[in-house]
């Protein structure tokens, strides 16, 4: 898609202007010019899907009425707005299996990639081109899956800034261990959940610096598959992952 393809945007509104005593008023909600920083307002994004286009009309119209009525929660400062198209959302109980559009930061929703789910923090990073995001899966692990220079099959991935586990579930079915490291310990959390939604046994998710998990003294354990088919717990140092067999994907 060259156009309506981005599952996110976050416009900005800058600091209300006073305009009577007591009441303030947005003079625009969008995006920063490149030029001079000065706020662009933008009814409508020709770049984001059809569905956050008409959630953003009524959020802009929310969000202007909000501050000439006093109720804006941040009155005195500009904010980001978050508009996140997806396929359901989790409010405490309240489970919604339909298409959304979600502007809360801190609501889970879900989102299919090929035949796996990932739930995610609706505010946290997410690959936002969903046309574009199974093409890219592919290319990636065709490439993590090419034979060694010795013509071994790799058995070992690395997925080194992993988020909620996009590469690394996505390529468990062409390894034996895979291992996913983050800095945010919230995304760790979101990908072992993502592994266990779809049934995942082999991925290892750790929270630390991509630098910092090669010398690291505690080992990954993980169940992989037996030559049987029986389920093996394994335990290794990620620096003693085989050399020749093992691919890092940053």
């Amino acid at each position: 898609e060259v156009y309506n393809y981005r599952s996110k945007i976050t416009p900005h509104y800058d600091k209300p202007k006073k305009v009577d005593v007591g009441d303030v008023e947005i003079r625009a909600i969008g995006f920063k010019k490149k030029t001079n920083r000065s706020l662009l307002d933008v009814k409508y994004c020709h770049i984001a899907t059809e569905a956050i286009n008409e959630k953003l009309t009524e959020y802009r119209e929310d969000k202007f009425k909000e501050a000439l009525e006093g109720r804006l929660k941040k009155s005195k400062k500009g904010a980001t707005l978050l508009l996140r198209d997806a396929m359901t959302y989790e409010k405490g109980d309240l489970v919604t299996e339909e298409q959304v559009v979600e502007t809360d930061h801190n609501v889970y929703v879900k989102t299919k990639v090929k035949d796996l789910t990932f739930r995610f923090l609706a505010g946290n990073f997410f690959q936002n081109n969903p046309f574009m995001l199974p093409v890219m899966v592919d290319r990636v692990v065709e490439a993590a899956i090419q034979p060694s220079a010795a013509g071994e099959k790799m058995t070992h991935l690395i997925d080194c800034y992993c988020g909620s586990g996009l590469f690394c579930l996505s390529a468990s079915k062409e390894f034996e261990v895979c291992v996913g490291i983050e800095l945010n310990a919230k995304a760790v959390e979101e990908a072992q959940e993502n592994a266990s939604i779809n049934s995942i046994s082999n991925c290892k998710f750790v929270a630390a610096s991509a630098e910092a998990i090669f010398m690291s003294k505690e080992p990954v354990e993980v169940v992989t598959k037996s030559a049987s088919g029986g389920e093996v717990l394994s335990s290794t140092l990620v620096k003693d992952f085989p050399t020749e067999t093992t691919v890092v994907v940053i």
